[in-house]
């Protein structure tokens, strides 16, 4: 039996607030905590580990955790160039909270709006067996944190490359607050 998938970036109509999109389908398909009173999806339980299959993408090891998803290095499977991607996948305990799901599916489609070498690119969104995952653009390298790290007790970041990574990242949050949806509303994105 074939796995249904959804791809909600590649197909229009699959945009949130649009008829039939992941939003809508949450709030038709919805149920109701009795100890919460929040509306919630159909329970999923589906556990992460190197090797799984999500949607196209063979997992290959988790890179990082947040409150409301994992991220991990995966490589696409089937046809075409398969190398690595950052796959972000929604947490099994959020993925039936419909309030969630909906920070999830905004944060891909503002995510997706954004063009700018500073900011990595949103490949796809899509939904396999209930959890919601994004594919995003691979960017190899230490983290700042991790170039920090090693820079304790060795020689400290000069200013000119301090300078450099502010300036960058300052350019990429520019392009975020530029970022427009398709009829060029501003998306009025904030950094919390």
């Amino acid at each position: 039996m074939e796995k249904k998938r959804e791809h909600l970036l590649t197909d229009p109509s699959k945009s949130p607030g649009s008829p039939g999109s992941p939003g809508e389908e949450a709030v038709t398909q919805a149920g109701t905590n009795s100890r919460t009173g929040r509306r919630e999806l159909p329970s999923v339980n589906m556990t992460f580990e190197p090797g799984n299959k999500v949607g196209r993408y063979r997992l290959l090891a988790p890179i990082a955790s947040g409150g409301m998803a994992q991220v991990w290095a995966a490589r696409p499977e089937g046809f075409g160039f398969a190398r690595t991607i950052a796959l972000k996948l929604i947490r099994h305990e959020y993925a039936a909270d419909e309030e969630y799901v909906r920070m999830f599916i905004d944060e891909a489609t503002v995510a997706a709006a954004i063009q700018h070498p500073n900011v990595c690119e949103t490949y796809e969104l899509g939904r396999e067996e209930g959890i919601l995952f994004m594919a995003l653009e691979w960017v190899a390298g230490d983290s700042l944190a991790g170039v920090l790290h090693r820079a304790e007790g060795m020689e400290p970041l000069t200013y000119r490359m301090a300078a450099r990574i502010v300036a960058d990242a300052s350019a990429g949050l520019h392009a975020a607050h530029e970022a427009t949806d398709s009829d060029g509303h501003l998306l009025n994105v904030v950094h919390r």
